[in-house]
């Protein structure tokens, strides 16, 4: 089990990751614009505080249930599909709860650590949240949605950078060609054609 995951580890992780904003909220700013733009469009007429406990309502749900219809049910009418686009939220706009991120961390750290066979700082509880939760909070001029385990990579080596200086680079370097390889593996067998084999019938008199 542990050996078969291993060798999905940069695809389950890309997934774990970008599964994070399934269960995020809005963020202070994204919650008011969302407010104003209701307001503006005359679909709310109570205060803010109202506002936010409907939206703590509406994204408390698995993601794959919320539907328009949820929103509408609270709005003093229902909205257009171009306001309702408004409220998809990106990394940027979303806040991840910390429980959820540490789970995440927490899961690629074992992982890494029983099948690298190493306890080496870099793959740390520590460095690993706080890889994840500067990929989770980009700059404005950073990548906000539908992140790739490359994604990860250059956020890890960065973290490790400001955390260590260079003391870890080669270390780390070692790391993160063993996990490339991995990846390039699982797409490799991804674009291998699959053989159909039709079952020869004999007949006999």
């Amino acid at each position: 089990m542990i050996l078969e995951m291993w060798g999905q580890f940069p695809k389950l992780l890309e997934q774990n990751i970008n599964g994070l904003l399934d269960q995020a909220y809005p963020n202070p700013t994204k919650a008011f614009q969302l407010y104003k733009s209701c307001k503006m469009e005359e679909l709310w007429s109570e205060n803010f505080a109202k506002f936010s406990a409907a939206l703590e309502d509406y994204f408390g749900k698995p993601r794959q249930l919320r539907k328009k219809s949820d929103i509408d049910r609270f709005l003093d009418r229902p909205m257009d599909s171009e306001v309702f686009k408004s409220f998809h939220l990106t990394f940027r706009t979303g806040l991840v709860a910390e429980e959820a991120l540490q789970n995440v961390a927490s899961w690629a750290h074992n992982l890494m650590r029983i099948s690298l066979k190493t306890s080496t700082t870099i793959i740390s509880l520590d460095v690993l949240t706080k890889t994840l939760q500067a990929l989770t909070t980009p700059a404005p001029y950073e990548k906000e949605i539908n992140f790739e385990f490359e994604d990860f990579c250059v956020s890890w080596k960065r973290t490790v950078g400001k955390l260590y200086g260079s003391q870890h680079d080669h270390e780390l370097r070692g790391v993160l060609r063993e996990l490339r390889e991995l990846k390039a593996q699982i797409e490799r067998d991804e674009t291998k054609p699959i053989t159909v084999v039709t079952p020869t019938i004999y007949l006999t008199q």
